[in-house]
């Protein structure tokens, strides 16, 4: 176990599931962290397409303009140092409460997260680390109105820098002129359960194809190609369905769609799932689609390959560096949605699927493990606090 003290920021708690993932492979092959959220909200955490379960805990960052007075009075507590009162009470508080945990490195899981609060880091002389993981860098309003320059030294001054697939990191290279950049970056990939074994195929009689899809309503799932290309799949002559998990803003559009494309009778949208029904609902499914316009790396996807459904996903982001088209999984062009159809249509051919769900498989369990995604996390630590 390491002697390090490490301190993780969440933006909330209870966490999405992937850093619930995280913590949870940190704790098991590693060492303890300490988590801080920035804020406890169970409606935040509501907007993830798949329950988490959450087994950890998180110690809730103090924020000193939404205390009751009594909360108030006792947050005085990490005042007893008076350099803090240089500052703001409420930077005073929260300065006095990280220096509490005596931690030795401070990790952002987003750069968000960094961009709003590596302030402490800096203040309290403490190096810090941060995550990019695909949002925060493609759509999030930090990128605009000048703010790339703040992106740039936030990761700049940080320790080390951790992407979720090596292409986001070349797309943040790119994006804030890291050219030249000399600190510590690594890639570690997500973490997902792994079956023991492959699961058993399923051999449908092929009347109905299955097909799924799992994530956040969001346009940049890109859910409206989809339906295009769901479309075209019908018009072929194909008997299929399609079942979509997960929910958010931009379900009033895709439900327009499913009803000007006459889809109401092939396409569900369930909302979202408690995982055991997720995995549960993949099995019994043909296929996996990712249809996403930009990703770092999709977990959804990821959590389909170890469960040894053959994958169809959008060559975005990192998802080539782990999917081999026609090997362990399908590659989908983004730009051309009408085409998807003549791969998914692939579906009918049970030698074929068994032999790709099952490289799938394979894949997931050498990039996707618990074990291997601490002792890469735990590398990264010490490589960035002694590099």
């Amino acid at each position: 176990m390491s002697k390090m003290r490490i301190i993780e920021v969440v933006n909330n708690w209870p966490p999405e599931i992937f850093l619930d993932r995280h913590i949870s492979a940190l704790n098991d092959y590693w060492t303890r962290v300490t988590v801080i959220s920035k804020q406890v909200s169970k409606s935040y955490a509501s907007q993830a397409s798949v329950g988490s379960g959450s087994i950890n805990r998180s110690l809730a960052m103090p924020n000193f303009d939404h205390m009751s007075n009594l909360g108030k009075i006792l947050s005085l507590r990490y005042l007893i140092n008076r350099w803090y009162l240089k500052d703001t009470i409420r930077n005073s508080v929260v300065l006095g409460f990280v220096k509490s945990l005596q931690p030795d490195l401070i990790h952002f899981h987003d750069a968000g997260l960094a961009l709003t609060m590596s302030w402490v880091a800096r203040k309290l002389e403490i190096p810090y680390s941060l995550s990019i993981r695909g949002s925060d860098i493609h759509i999030h309003p930090h990128l605009q109105d000048g703010n790339i320059d703040r992106l740039k030294q936030v990761l700049q001054n940080a320790a080390g820098v951790h992407s979720v697939s090596d292409a986001l990191w070349s797309n943040a290279v790119d994006i804030c002129s890291l050219e030249n950049y000399s600190k510590h970056q690594k890639t570690i990939y997500t973490t997902v359960p792994i079956f023991q074994a492959p699961p058993k195929v399923q051999y449908h009689s092929y009347e109905l194809l299955k097909f799924i899809s799992v994530g956040r309503l969001h346009w940049i799932k890109g859910y409206v190609r989809l339906m295009f290309a769901f479309r075209s799949l019908l018009d072929s002559g194909v008997n299929a369905s399609l079942t979509i998990i997960g929910d958010g803003p931009a379900r009033d559009e895709i439900v327009y769609w499913i009803n000007a494309l006459n889809l109401s009778s092939s396409i569900k949208l369930l909302g979202k799932l408690p995982y055991q029904e997720f995995c549960d609902m993949v099995i019994n499914s043909d296929g996996f689609i990712q249809s996403s316009v930009a990703e770092g790396f999709s977990n959804a996807t990821a959590e389909a390959m170890a469960l040894g459904v053959p994958v169809f996903a959008t060559d975005v982001g990192g998802t080539s560096e782990i999917v081999q088209d026609g090997v362990n999984g399908f590659l989908l062009d983004p730009f051309k949605p009408e085409t998807w159809w003549e791969k998914l249509v692939l579906v009918k051919d049970a030698r074929l699927m068994e032999s790709v769900g099952q490289a799938g498989w394979k894949t997931a369990g050498e990039f996707f493990c618990a074990e291997r995604h601490a002792r890469e996390f735990a590398d990264f630590y010490e490589k960035a606090l002694h590099g």
